[in-house]
């Protein structure tokens, strides 16, 4: 039987079902994304009729996690962003042989995905010279079958890449850590036994609740995919998880994510690694601006519960649409903003951008500045949707006339002085973010 999602009240719930557990915001892989793997679960499950298919949602716990593993689409590979496992490697060869020294290094990978994340941290600490009883790699997702595929430990040429390798070229790791098995690569036991896999979810705010704190986290390109009130939760356990100084690894897009009172960065260019801050000495010293993360007190929600059935109003409640990149502090001082006729016309050229209409968003703003050439809004919303489209270098172009019309636009300076760390000018990142503290309000 084909199944075939429909914009009913059903639908809706379905969409906010998956809001709920696994902080999905539908923006970032799009509605019809969304829509089509609802119908392929739907299928699976041998239901034709959204309504039907709810209704079997309410009583199965294992109907929920065949519509999760129909959403989460796993994209890694071994050394992905050969920059972050350089530090890494560095830091191993220092700060973390001599914490080793008085207790193993912990570490998690979440979300691990098939493993070739976690995997790569062990070989990393390996190389490093740290012995297999100084260091455990735990690694969790929401995905059973990821998971499964996991701990097998058997590859295929896809989950390597060229040129991604630490100190060494990649073909040397492969013969140090793999054996060829045909078209398979078998990862030997010495690492595979350095990572422990189990299920695991960010989102959940119990997610790892009574472990021990870790030395190193990697949470990379999982923040994206969250609605803001998910990313927001999703930061205060990353910072529960942590040791004091103990290092956390987003990807690009998540930087802004961060708060200064809890992680400073590190400055090692393309590693976006941060580090707890461990006192409050230590959180005067204010390296990034980033999300205030609410205070307000969310309910604990122990696992995947088999859900209340959701109104369509209840649904409708539920966030689900951020905007392309997340907000700044509340504490940070808002751009000079146009008059309200031309508000209104940016906030529909947001909300085309937020559809991921990116190139019909440019042409819009592009038409917008002909007749206000002055705006460092427009200038601004510009530069973000170039962001959006890979064109970093346009999007710098635009922040800069933003800035140059609106000198107190944080948002712009922020994204400069993120964009000139990645290229590895620190001096004038680190005078960008001057200007943003003097811009930033006193609590």
């Amino acid at each position: 039987m084909e199944g075939r999602f429909e914009q009913t009240d059903a639908g809706g719930n379905i969409a906010a079902l998956l809001n709920q557990l696994i902080g999905l915001n539908e923006t970032s892989i799009g509605s019809a994304g969304v829509q089509r793997a609802i119908a392929q679960a739907m299928q699976a499950a041998g239901y034709g009729n959204v309504e039907a298919y709810w209704q079997h949602l309410q009583g199965s716990q294992a109907a929920i996690a065949a519509l999760i593993e129909a959403i989460v689409v796993p994209e890694t590979s071994f050394f992905r962003n050969p920059e972050s496992f350089a530090f890494l490697k560095r830091w191993a060869n220092q700060t973390g042989r001599q914490q080793a020294a008085e207790a193993p290094l912990r570490l998690l990978s979440l979300p691990c995905s098939t493993g070739e994340e976690p995997y790569s941290m062990a070989m990393t600490l390996l190389e490093a010279g740290l012995s297999a009883e100084q260091f455990q790699v735990e690694a969790l997702d929401v995905s059973a079958a990821a998971l499964t595929q996991a701990e097998r430990g058997v590859f295929s040429a896809y989950s390597f890449r060229p040129g991604q390798s630490v100190t060494t070229s990649l073909d040397a790791v492969v013969d140090r850590y793999f054996q060829r098995d045909g078209e398979r690569y078998r990862l030997i036991d010495r690492v595979r036994s350095q990572v422990k896999f189990r299920p695991g979810n960010l989102a959940d705010p119990m997610c790892l609740y009574q472990t021990q704190p870790y030395d190193v986290v990697f949470c990379r390109n999982l923040l994206i995919y969250f609605h803001q009130v998910a990313r927001d939760r999703a930061m205060r356990t990353l910072h529960r998880l942590l040791q004091p100084n103990g290092l956390l690894f987003l990807g690009y897009a998540e930087t802004n994510q961060i708060h200064p009172d809890q992680f400073e960065s590190i400055r090692y260019p393309q590693a976006f690694v941060y580090r707890r801050v461990a006192s409050p000495a230590a959180q005067s010293k204010r390296r990034s601006v980033a999300n205030t993360v609410p205070t307000s007190a969310l309910s604990l929600r122990p696992g995947l519960p088999v859900p209340p059935k959701l109104t369509p109003d209840v649904a409708k409640s539920l966030p689900v649409t951020p905007p392309i990149y997340p907000t700044l502090p509340s504490a940070i001082r808002p751009p000079r903003l146009p008059p309200p006729a031309a508000q209104t016309f940016l906030s529909d050229i947001r909300s085309m951008a937020d559809r991921g209409e990116l190139s019909i968003a440019a042409a819009q703003c592009d038409r917008y500045l002909h007749t206000h050439p002055t705006s460092a809004a427009a200038y601004l919303l510009l530069g973000e949707i170039y962001q959006g489209q890979g064109n970093d270098e346009a999007a710098m172009q635009a922040f800069r006339k933003a800035i140059y019309l609106d000198p107190t636009c944080v948002e712009a300076l922020l994204y400069l002085a993120l964009r000139y760390e990645d290229q590895g000018h620190l001096a004038a990142a680190e005078r960008l973010r001057q200007r943003i503290q003097r811009l930033t309000v006193d609590d």
